[in-house]
């Protein structure tokens, strides 16, 4: 085809030729036109070709255009739909006086994302699609009532894009009443006892913390819980649940740990005063328990400044008594411990380890070049048994061993204590009774501290002992029924 077009413009073109030039033409004169006109359909072939290359960039060029186009007017919009943005979520929770509402729980999908302060409000940057609804749950619970709502929020699609994306509501709780079949119920009962659920426990024996269902993650999560000793006339237990519960989840949420209520990590507080002195402002008692073990954890903390001091200051002591499990390697010759994300359980060289066999394991310091390792000293015995490579350590804890090295077992004398059933804390930890009117407990040497006799919920003797060391024993004599201060 191409070949039969070629003949037929040369023939036009030497038709056109012989009428403007005549018919009287040499042989050379043929051939030079014959090679004239060739010349002329090869350019003529070359300005086609230059032609369609330039008509194809111009269609790719336009095409590409309105594809480019089309994705910022109308695909950029949807996908920007389709992308999660952080999203800052304030509420105010208010009850149906308008009061604010502190310590009320807000809840997404079954989790606990925090609680709200003592001006009942909350705020946290969430990660939602613009357009997407969310239902907020916010709870409360008192010694009668429970305050409920429900919040149904949109993240907004349009926004200024020199400002983040946030939602505001103010959430109104509605009351009604409780049943008392939640952990989180605490009522007094007759006889110095408290009623959580099912459980009816005494105050003595200390078990007034609901049971859990998760026993493979024991200390990464938590739930707290208030409990009455029965001898609270200053309202403090309501002090507690109101101001020092809501500051013990946001701070344990600060550190990592989930709440939830079916937690393994049961935590209870209570007010314990100091009978026949109203002066004092009494103390906080903290037990503690995994589910499924009967060993508990019992210790004292004073009121301080403000909640959120006094809250961290409980976690801190938390942490001393819970034997939290860490992994240890062997590479070479070198022992290391294995690091862990959540806050509350990260390594550092002030605390100890106790393996395998009982003794101290001391940890050094951050393993060169390694961000999740720490070097540690097994002090001369073998980290594992059995010569292996990998294995599990506990931190080192109260009551059975020190929390550092720096720590030291000590005793005391309290006549009349053990007859009278009474609980013995040095320094606001459990003392252990070792027969004889000796009570045995870990402190700092030369330091002063504080000795405590409570019975029946109650302090009855309290008193501040001199720098303690190995050379000396305390005697304390406590009498037989409590002291009255006038």
């Amino acid at each position: 085809m191409r070949r039969i077009n070629e003949v037929v413009f040369m023939g036009v073109l030497k038709i056109v030729k012989k009428k403007s030039h005549g018919d009287a033409r040499s042989p050379q004169q043929e051939r030079g036109s014959q090679t004239t006109l060739r010349e002329v359909w090869v350019q003529y072939r070359k300005g086609q070709r230059r032609r369609r290359v330039w008509h194809a960039v111009t269609v790719i060029s336009l095409l590409f255009s309105v594809g480019f186009l089309a994705y910022h007017k109308l695909g950029s919009f949807k996908g920007s739909e389709s992308r999660k943005h952080h999203v800052l979520f304030e509420l105010k929770a208010i009850d149906s006086e308008g009061h604010p509402v502190a310590g009320a729980r807000v809840s997404y999908l079954d989790k606990v994302l925090g609680v709200t302060d003592s001006f009942g409000e909350w705020r946290r940057f969430l990660k939602f699609r613009k357009g997407q609804s969310i239902t907020l749950k916010l709870k409360k619970r008192s010694r009668d009532l429970e305050l409920l709502a429900s919040k149904n929020l949109i993240v907004p699609i349009e926004h200024n894009n020199s400002e983040s994306l946030s939602v505001k509501a103010t959430v109104k709780l509605n009351a009604k009443a409780f049943n008392g079949r939640g952990s989180h119920r605490v009522k007094k009962k007759p006889g110095n006892e408290v009623s959580r659920g099912n459980h009816k426990i005494s105050a003595e024996n200390e078990g007034m913390m609901s049971d859990g269902t998760d026993e493979n993650d024991p200390y990464y999560s938590v739930w707290f819980s208030v409990f009455d000793f029965g001898h609270d006339r200053s309202g403090k237990t309501n002090v507690l649940r109101t101001n020092l519960l809501p500051a013990l989840e946001q701070a344990s949420i600060r550190k990592g740990l989930e709440l939830r209520e079916n937690s393994p990590w049961q935590v209870g507080i209570g007010h314990v005063t100091y009978r026949g002195k109203p002066s004092f402002p009494g103390v906080i008692r903290v037990i503690a328990r995994r589910v499924g073990s009967e060993k508990k954890i019992d210790f004292l903390k004073n009121y301080t400044g403000s909640s959120d001091i006094t809250a961290d200051k409980i976690l801190d002591s938390l942490k001393l008594h819970t034997p939290k499990p860490y992994s240890l390697i062997k590479n070479g010759s070198q022992w290391y411990v294995q690091d862990l994300k959540t806050p509350i359980w990260k390594i550092s060289n002030k605390i100890s380890l106790t393996g395998y066999s009982g003794f101290p394991i001391k940890v050094l310091s951050k393993a060169p070049g390694k961000k999740s390792l720490y070097l540690i000293d097994p002090m001369g015995r073998e980290a594992c048994k059995l010569n292996k490579s990998h294995c599990m350590a506990v931190k080192s804890h109260l009551p059975m061993s020190p929390p550092s090295l720096a720590w030291k077992r000590f005793q005391i004398k309290v006549y009349g204590a053990h007859r009278q059933r009474a609980l013995i804390y040095v320094g606001g930890l459990k003392a252990s009774y070792a027969g004889g009117d000796r009570w045995s407990f870990w402190a700092k040497p030369g330091h002063h501290t504080y000795l405590s006799v409570i019975k029946e919920g109650a302090i009855i003797y309290r008193r501040l002992l001199p720098a303690i060391d190995h050379l000396s024993m305390p005697v304390i004599s406590i009498p037989s029924s409590p002291i009255v201060h006038k």
